[in-house]
């Protein structure tokens, strides 16, 4: 099957010339904006040719339209014009190409081929967040969304449970999408959840989503580009639903919802005009454990100017089998305490602080990788646990333990050799 191109073209030299160099190609030529838009709105095309010097109409403005119209269609601009400016502004704005006419043809064939077979692929996150860093199936399945939702024409709803970061993951999406070149506008819900508080939520996505009039000296960075949403499940339901219904037709405009892991925020029927991206929790990625632990580990170390060289064998099986509710928040408060409260350059169990539920999900998950499966063992394992992290807290003072059990002391060393036998 050929590609198809579609040419905005009002000169029938020029049109002529251009299906004579593209034979090829299936060439479908339209002269006005209007149905080039209309032509968009229900056709797919690889790429679209632009002649900037149309009769009837403003090449930029027109390119700008497209790009509204069909973020991720590929775009080259024609010119007689000499302007440098022009054809900065040109790219600028999103043509792949900048050619001057007249047409050579070696030349223009070669950049509509390398234009077409060009693709843009999402392959890693950025490098200034290390925690999007990786190579577990979790975050790898992430950035192919991402990659996914940019080439389609929906907006996008970002799923991420508490303690995740989605605004760097937003403002990631962000630079790579075809409007990078615009602002990223943020908007914080929880601002609006008071009541009467939609008229002014409206009025804001009307100034931030607005195009400017064509004879603007805005430039493109100082249009916006992405907007982003955050809490939108602190909404009420009628609310919520009207910014889904808004957004579900709005082609051109990314948009990105962050929510809590219950997918009950937003019903199925409205998810579906959207496509969904998930920012896979820390749990889920336990081969990227040891990296983001070394990162944390130097990272404090160098900001409180203390010397913490790694962890103790102890402390590195808890912290790869917990659980880590409050996701890598949680595990960055976790390493800073630890660094802080360390007195030896090894980070051990007594500065790790973790609460009796984070330690009977470890319990319960040494327990299963080495086979205990009855209840007694597992209750041992979690004692185990126990025991071993208010002795570490307690620098090994038995008392101090026993105390804090409220139980004797005697009758607490007796448990704990029990249990070590």
């Amino acid at each position: 099957m050929k590609n198809i191109i579609l040419l905005i073209e009002d000169e029938a030299k020029v049109e002529a010339r251009v299906k004579e160099v593209l034979a090829d190609y299936q060439i479908e030529t339209l002269t006005s904006t209007g149905a080039a838009l209309d032509y968009l709105r229900s056709h797919k095309c690889d790429l679209v040719i632009i002649d900037h010097d149309l009769k009837k109409a403003d090449g930029l403005r027109l390119l700008r339209e497209i790009r509204l119209l069909s973020p991720r269609v590929k775009i080259v601009m024609l010119s007689a014009s000499n302007d440098v400016q022009l054809a900065v502004a040109a790219v600028k704005m999103g043509a792949a190409e900048f050619l001057k006419k007249p047409i050579a043809a070696d030349q223009f064939r070669g950049a509509i081929e390398k234009t077409i077979s060009s693709r843009e692929e999402v392959a890693s996150g950025p490098a200034g967040s290390a925690w999007l860093q990786g190579e577990s199936p979790g975050l790898k399945k992430m950035y192919a969304d991402i990659t996914n939702a940019l080439a389609s024409d929906k907006n996008i709803l970002l799923f991420g449970e508490r303690g995740i970061a989605r605004e760097e993951v937003a403002a990631f999406i962000h630079s790579m999408s075809p409007r990078k070149n615009r602002l990223l506008k943020c908007i914080n819900l929880l601002s609006f959840r008071r009541q009467n508080q939609e008229a002014p939520f409206w009025a804001t996505v009307q100034e931030l989503t607005a195009e400017p009039p064509g004879n603007s000296l805005l430039s493109e960075s100082d249009l916006s580009g992405t907007l982003y949403l955050e809490n939108i499940e602190a909404l009420e339901d009628n609310f919520k639903a009207s910014i889904f219904d808004f957004f579900k037709t709005r082609r051109g405009e990314l948009l990105l919802v962050a929510g809590i892991a219950d997918t009950k925020a937003v019903p199925p029927e409205r998810a579906k005009n959207f496509f969904r991206v998930d920012v896979p929790p820390l749990r889920d990625r336990r081969e990227d454990l040891p990296q983001l632990l070394i990162h944390y580990l130097n990272y404090y170390s160098m900001k409180h100017n203390k010397r913490a060289a790694g962890f103790s064998a102890g402390l590195l099986s808890l912290l790869m089998l917990y659980d880590y509710p409050g996701n890598y928040r949680e595990l960055e408060c976790l390493i800073e305490q630890g660094v802080l409260s360390s007195s030896s350059e090894m980070l051990d169990l007594k500065d790790i602080a973790l609460d009796l539920k984070g330690l009977s999900g470890i319990s319960l998950k040494k327990a299963a990788r080495e086979g205990k499966s009855s209840l007694e063992e597992v209750k041992n394992e979690f004692e185990a646990e126990l025991y071993g992290s208010l002795l570490a807290g307690a620098k090994g003072d038995l008392t101090i333990a026993a105390r804090f059990l409220d139980v004797p002391r005697s009758i607490l060393a007796e448990r704990i050799g029990k249990l070590s036998n």
